[in-house]
Parts: structure tokens; C-alpha cells; sequence
């Protein structure tokens, strides 16, 4: 090996191990989550919710007219 080989070799083997201890520390990070995050969270959530509004009361029913046929059975 030449000298400028060794020396490009050394700098991906730094940049490997600084991108992998940075992504490292990224994702245990938790101090992001924010009062905006959680703000967007429940809205996407409440949204959904909206959307399919239908759809979920007529699971409900479903579910609770089984389980009143369950309970009237004993």
C-alpha cells in the first residue's frame, strides 16, 4: 500500500465508526418529543377517529350486541 491508500482508508474507517456512533446516539435520544409532537399525535389520532366514525360505532354495536346475546343466554 502507498501512503495516500492507507490514509483514504483511515478516513472512511473514522467516518464509519463517527456515522455509526451518531446514529447510535440519535435513537436513544428521547429528548425530541415535544409538546408539538404529542399535540400532532392526538390530532392525527381525533382525525381518525372523525373519519371513521361510522365505521367504529357500528363495530361497537356489534361487539356489545354479542355480548348482550352472551349475557342473555345464562
Amino acid at each position: 500500500y502507498n501512503k495516500e491508500a492507507i490514509m483514504i482508508k483511515n478516513i472512511f474507517y473514522r467516518l464509519k465508526n463517527n456515522s455509526a456512533t451518531a446514529l447510535n446516539k440519535l435513537s436513544t435520544d428521547n429528548r425530541g418529543m415535544g409538546t408539538l409532537e404529542i399535540v400532532l399525535i392526538i390530532i392525527v389520532i381525533l382525525g381518525l377517529l372523525v373519519i371513521f366514525r361510522t365505521n367504529i360505532e357500528s363495530l361497537i354495536n356489534t361487539v356489545f350486541g354479542k355480548i348482550q346475546t352472551q349475557v342473555n343466554s345464562f
